[in-house]
């Protein structure tokens, strides 16, 4: 099958969703070509059990120790052997990848944190070959774009580290935050301060998406209130004459040649039948690991550019903390969780001879695997079920983030495995830089004081193993030459005149913020640039 199309975009996450949308509603002409389909929001119906609400995990045949068990978002995982990218181990790079319209937005709690001026400034810079090519000023429009597109919620706070933006009004606080931030008052300085989170969901009291507080966002929201491509923008375009997407297009390779169109190939995964799509102008949004290797599969080294294909290779260094505050113990308890997340903390730490930033949730919920029970095996049966009570009225947790540490060795490259589709997968090479283990420690120090002050003991540790806090970026950065990157400052590839790449893998340097809304805005950005260009 042969498609003609002025714009071809690969992917729907949060690069390729917001392009997709900003050329639809111009009037141009779309064609979205994604793997997978359009999740059924029935699988993040998430809702604990009545045993579970009302045993509080202990149940009959309840044996120790307690397993976490897999999370419903199991079924979107693209499993191994049948998982296109990579088959490296998880104890290598745990590489979490969708292979579903949303992509890793299907995976995420909404939180949306501007880039400061520092960023983009590269004042927090640990790599000369991974240098911002914009700044905040190029940006900020952007930003306050998107912003409205996926309501994000928020307050105005004047802090640089973390630009104010167009927010709607936040929900209030709970008891359980209030705990929180009235035991850590005392430690508020320029260098550390706690502020409501900026999340992209719902909160309108009209909406049919409003949010339902069940605050198990980061497990898939099934309300649809969390921003995600499908649930947000692909209902206002879908219908166009000017718009098509199509589901299940497993795209394989890509081609430019200089005056002609570039050439997608794809396998429709449900019959194997090939297509080909020719289009003016293509996007590459299919995530900073597996448009890397579309570039690797589909162009040799003489192609400006494809020097840097995969190197530098980032996530961001995080240490998660989960606890039980005991002052919240035989206290009346809301079942509203909102949106689970309602603080963050922020500021800059001590390192060696520097300051680094970072940025911290606190998160409260319900939990619905009972890992806790295995802290209290030793009680009697019977004090088991009281204290069990109070721990899961009193979970809360926090995760903490600071800026990654580029490296050169850091990379993907093309391995002699092949994927179901005869394409080659990809070699992992990743290990912690040693400045970011000393991020880490001074994180989890932080950590476990806030926690400690509210009443707060440290019942479990998450480990920041490569590639768990999911902010791939670097493998595509954007580049003043293309010794230095794979894409100029337009996001275009150095290696043809009509292809474009705009997804985390552009980002040059991981900030300690979330990457979601600089992605987003970056493909607002992208797309203003391509009407100009083209139309």
């Amino acid at each position: 099958m042969k498609i003609q199309a002025k714009y071809c975009v690969i992917g729907t996450g949060a690069g390729g969703g917001i392009i997709a949308y900003k050329l639809a509603q111009s009037g141009e002409d779309v064609l979205v070509l994604n793997t997978g389909k359009i999740p059924d929001q029935n699988i993040f119906e998430n809702e604990l059990t009545p045993e579970q609400k009302s045993n509080f995990g202990i149940g009959k045949n309840t044996t120790f120790p307690i397993k976490g068990q897999a999370d419903f978002t199991e079924e979107l995982y693209a499993e191994v052997p049948e998982k296109s990218t990579t088959n490296i181990p998880p104890e290598i790079f745990l590489h979490f990848q969708i292979q579903h319209i949303n992509g890793l937005q299907n995976l995420w709690n909404g939180t949306c944190l501007r880039y400061s001026e520092e960023d983009f400034a590269n004042r927090h810079s640990h790599n000369e070959n991974c240098r911002w090519q914009v700044s905040y000023e190029e940006m900020a429009d952007h930003y306050s774009a998107v912003e409205k597109l996926a309501l994000v919620v928020g307050s105005q706070d004047g802090l640089s580290q973390f630009p104010d933006g167009k927010f709607m009004p936040p929900k209030g606080l709970r008891d359980i935050d209030e705990l929180f931030l009235n035991s850590n008052r005392h430690l508020e300085n320029p260098d550390l301060v706690f502020f409501n989170n900026r999340k992209a969901i719902d909160l309108r009291e009209y909406s049919m998406q409003k949010c339902v507080s069940c605050g198990r966002c980061v497990r898939g929201c099934r309300s649809g209130s969390v921003y995600k491509f499908s649930t947000h923008l692909y209902p206002q375009i879908k219908q166009l004459k000017n718009f098509r997407l199509f589901e299940y297009a497993r795209v394989i390779k890509v081609e430019s040649e200089p005056g002609q169109k570039a050439k997608v190939m794809a396998i429709d995964e449900r019959n194997n039948a090939a297509m080909e799509v020719y289009a003016d102008v293509v996007v590459i949004s299919a995530g900073a690991i597996e448009s890397a290797r579309l570039l690797l599969n589909s162009f040799s080294l003489k192609y400006a550019g494809m020097g840097q294909v995969g190197k530098y290779l980032q996530d961001v260094p995080s240490v998660g903390l989960g606890t039980s505050l005991m002052k919240a113990w035989f206290k009346p308890v809301s079942a509203n969780r909102g949106y689970g997340d309602h603080v963050l903390v922020g500021g800059k730490l001590k390192a060696k001879d520097t300051k680094f930033p970072f940025v911290a949730q606190f998160c409260s919920d319900f939990m619905k695997d009972p890992i806790y029970l295995n802290d209290i095996n030793f009680l009697p049966r019977p004090l088991k079920k009281i204290v069990a009570k109070q721990i899961y009225s009193s979970t809360a947790a926090l995760i903490l983030w600071a800026p990654s540490v580029p490296r050169k060795e850091n990379c993907l490259e093309l391995s002699n495995d092949l994927d179901r589709y005869g394409q080659r997968q990809l070699n992992v090479l990743y290990e912690r830089d040693p400045l970011e283990l000393v991020f880490n420690k001074q994180l989890e120090k932080l950590g476990r004081k806030l926690l400690r002050n509210a009443s707060g003991f440290v019942a479990n540790r998450f480990l920041s193993l490569p590639g768990k806090g999911i902010h791939y970026s670097g493998t595509c950065r954007m580049g003043a030459t293309p010794n230095q990157g794979v894409v100029d400052k337009n996001l275009k590839f150095y290696g043809a005149d009509n292809i474009y790449i705009c997804d985390g893998g552009v980002i040059p340097q991981l900030s300690e913020k979330h990457l979601t809304l600089t992605i987003m805005a970056l493909a607002h950005r992208l797309g203003e640039h391509l009407i100009r260009r083209y139309s």
